[in-house]
């Protein structure tokens, strides 16, 4: 059986193990691509008939073959709520000026003691060089408890209020896993969780 040019593959890897991560999580030997996309998935025998003089084939002599992870280390549910939060990132908050403005922009829009949540920061970006502090969100936020996170998760700030009515007071000890950064006179700052 003669296979027409135009099927040709332009790479078939044969003699291997292809977990296709289908819906059977089928397991095959032998896989050819066209333009780079799958064009077929079989035996060994079947997918060499897609090779043409430009193939390039690769033997897998045995060898696994699975698709790609760009990104295996993605916290889904966070990524998630956080698209609900305040965007702290460099762009668009570039100094804690910027921060302050987009925390008083969701006070406005909020009821008093409503709870205003962001993440995203990376004091590294911020033209300061620093992470917010309590009082940077003080100043803006008086009555609504305020919380952003950093764009890794381990550290936050919070402001007065929040700690308020979290009772977290210049006395409160070191958590399990966290440290409370506290500033020259003692008061609270900012948290760092180790995990």
């Amino acid at each position: 059986m003669s296979i027409n040019q135009s099927c040709w593959a332009d790479l078939v890897l044969l003699n291997g193990k292809i977990i296709t991560v289908d819906k059977e999580f089928k397991i095959t030997e032998a896989i050819s691509i066209k333009k780079q996309k799958i064009q077929h998935l079989g035996t060994t025998e079947s997918i060499k008939k897609l090779i043409g003089p430009e193939t390039k084939v690769v033997n897998l002599e045995g060898k696994t073959v699975m698709p790609g992870i760009y990104d295996s280390h993605l916290h889904v549910i966070s990524t998630g709520s956080s698209l609900m939060m305040i965007n702290c990132r460099t762009p668009p908050i570039n100094n804690i000026d910027d921060m302050k403005k987009a925390v008083a922009e969701k006070v406005k829009e909020s009821e008093i003691g409503e709870w205003i949540l962001g993440r995203g920061w990376d004091q590294a970006k911020l033209s300061e060089h620093r992470n917010p502090s309590r009082y940077d969100l003080d100043d803006v936020a008086p009555d609504n408890p305020v919380v952003l996170t950093r764009t890794c998760g381990h550290l936050l700030v919070a402001n007065s209020k929040a700690l308020m009515i979290s009772g977290i007071s210049k006395d409160t000890p070191n958590p399990i896993g966290g440290r409370i950064v506290r500033d020259e006179n003692g008061e609270l700052d900012h948290f760092v969780i180790f995990a």
